[in-house]
């Protein structure tokens, strides 16, 4: 499903949809851009250093999971009560603002 409900921007291709999820989103922009600045980091010092809450951070970083993202450094299941350390995949944030820059030209990838 689109990262904006039932609608999508471009059925051809689904990281447009996702690059519009990411982009789009003050809460994961936040975490992207925390991210890219200062490098792996673990999800309590994304949360203090953003401002947000912590429900708020755990939703949209399982998002950003899901997407490719991001990837927490322990699997989902061995997480509870515990610090989980977060990287950014830059490779694929530059593929999404790919998808974005060529769906709002024009133009298909």
């Amino acid at each position: 499903m689109s990262p904006r409900g039932s609608q999508s921007f471009d059925s051809e291709n689904p990281d447009v949809d996702i690059a519009s999820g990411v982009l789009g989103n003050r809460t994961k922009a936040l975490i992207v851009r925390h991210l890219w600045m200062n490098g792996p980091s673990r999800g309590v010092d994304i949360v203090k250093a953003t401002g947000l809450q912590g429900p708020t951070f755990s939703l949209a970083s399982q998002q950003l999971e899901e997407w490719g993202v991001v990837t927490g450094d322990l699997p989902r299941e061995m997480r509870h009560g515990r610090s989980v350390t977060y990287t950014l995949n830059e490779e694929r944030v530059r593929g999404l603002v790919d998808a974005w820059m060529g769906f709002i030209s024009g133009a298909r990838p």
